[in-house]
């Protein structure tokens, strides 16, 4: 047996986990990370004006295959 753990975003968290679940794998454990130091694009111009940039929701699941 071996414990696989992985970080996915929050919004794939549905479709991974019913593809595990037709696969016959359950999760057994999810959480969310909150600090976490991956980021999305950066938005808005370069020069003169201000660029956004803001984190992407992850998670943290936990399997047993």
């Amino acid at each position: 047996m071996k414990k696989i753990e992985a970080i996915i975003k929050r919004s794939s968290y549905t479709i991974i986990a019913d593809k595990l679940n037709t696969m016959g794998y359950t999760i057994i454990d999810k959480r969310n990370l909150e600090d976490s130091k991956i980021f999305d694009k950066k938005q808005g111009s370069k020069v003169g004006g201000t660029v956004g940039v803001k984190t992407i929701p992850l998670s943290k699941i936990e399997l047993v295959v």
